[in-house]
């Protein structure tokens, strides 16, 4: 095997040289400048169509806003003794049942109220 040592290196401005000379930076910037169009376009597209955070439909906030006024109405009825114990915590639950299914998909079309109180020891 035949090597070569101590051959003399280009320098890098003769490497620049070359390189601009030979026509790879057109493909090379034509690349980079469709990586950088297909990147910009992606990100518009997936930003565009996500919702902000925190984002909720003033339909969806006034519709919960209504249950609590009415679970704070039905909570002074109760301490006036203007209604009795179990209709109340019927009526209550179902009013919770509401106010936790307003932001699901259809929330008004499948609910599922009982009757029953929670067994959910965090209620």
């Amino acid at each position: 095997s035949i090597s070569f040592t101590g051959m003399p290196q280009p320098t890098p401005l003769q490497t620049i040289s070359e390189f601009l000379t030979s026509r790879t930076y057109v493909y090379v910037l034509v690349g980079i400048l469709g990586l950088a169009l297909l990147t910009l376009l992606s990100y518009a597209i997936f930003h565009s169509q996500r919702k902000p955070k925190g984002y909720r439909d003033n339909n969806e906030i006034n519709q919960r806003m209504e249950i609590i006024k009415e679970i704070a109405t039905l909570d002074e009825q109760y301490e006036n003794h203007n209604t009795d114990e179990t209709e109340y915590k019927k009526r209550r639950n179902e009013l919770k049942q509401m106010a936790i299914t307003t932001d699901k998909p259809s929330s008004l079309e499948n609910q599922k109220i009982t009757g029953e109180p929670s067994k959910d020891p965090k209620e």
